[in-house]
């Protein structure tokens, strides 16, 4: 988001992750009218991600906040389980190594599935990376695994791959 999305967020002043999560989507809806909707293009496309540890439920949370043209004023947040798998980009076939975390997070097997980003991540980044249906690939540079916990986020690089920013990706 453009540097003037945090100079209007700033001073709205959230007290938490819960706090926020409670408030953005409201407090979205009058950032379109006041600066997105009066600008020439009035357009409202973004998505937003927001991450963080909810105190009041106890465990890490991943909200998708968006807007598209004509799609105005967001009313609520999206919740991703975070204890999954997210990922933004062009779709693409999932890994098996993947589906099978995910079924067995889904089903709730115990003990808890680790999740290994080179093992289910970076296979489907990787096919991801190849798909050019836009006719380029999108996915480049590096990838990252952010783990939220009680004590903070934590990120690392997964993987980088040789890409130069303004040239084509050879996926």
């Amino acid at each position: 988001m453009p540097y003037w999305f945090f100079q209007w967020v700033a001073p709205r002043a959230f007290v938490s992750f819960d706090d926020m999560v409670d408030r953005l989507a409201r407090e979205m809806s009058g950032f379109e009218t006041a600066v997105l909707i009066p600008e020439p293009e009035g357009d409202c496309n973004y998505l937003a991600l927001i991450a963080g540890w909810s105190e009041s439920r106890q465990k890490p949370e991943i909200y998708t906040l968006s807007g598209s043209e004509g799609r105005h004023h967001p009313e609520k947040l999206v919740l991703c389980d975070a204890r999954r798998f997210f990922a933004v980009g062009p779709r693409a076939e999932p890994p098996a190594e993947l589906m099978a975390f995910l079924r067995a997070a889904k089903q709730g097997s115990e003990p808890e599935p680790t999740f290994e980003a080179e093992t289910h991540a970076d296979p489907y980044f990787e096919a991801m990376r190849r798909n050019v249906s836009s006719g380029f690939s999108v996915i480049g540079g590096f990838l990252e695994e952010v783990v939220i916990s009680p004590q903070g986020a934590t990120s690392r690089i997964v993987k980088q791959w040789p890409d130069k920013i303004g040239e084509k990706i050879n996926a």
